[in-house]
């Protein structure tokens, strides 16, 4: 895999959650934004794990590599 593909995938991960958080800001809309999303994650234990390893990954492939 090529540098520029792997920065596109990060980039249309990226885009992909800031339309979804966007989408659910809206006053109709039932689901959570990002906001209270993480909030649920952070409020279990299993979550904390998820949360921590994700701000892991993506630290090794921008920072790291």
């Amino acid at each position: 895999m090529t540098r520029a593909i792997g920065v596109s995938v990060f980039v249309a991960i990226a885009l992909a959650c800031i339309a979804l958080d966007l989408f659910n800001r809206r006053p109709m809309s039932r689901g959570p934004n990002f906001t209270q999303l993480l909030s649920w994650l952070q409020a279990r234990a299993f979550g904390q794990i998820v949360v921590f390893v994700t701000w892991g990954f993506t630290g090794w492939h921008f920072f790291v590599r």
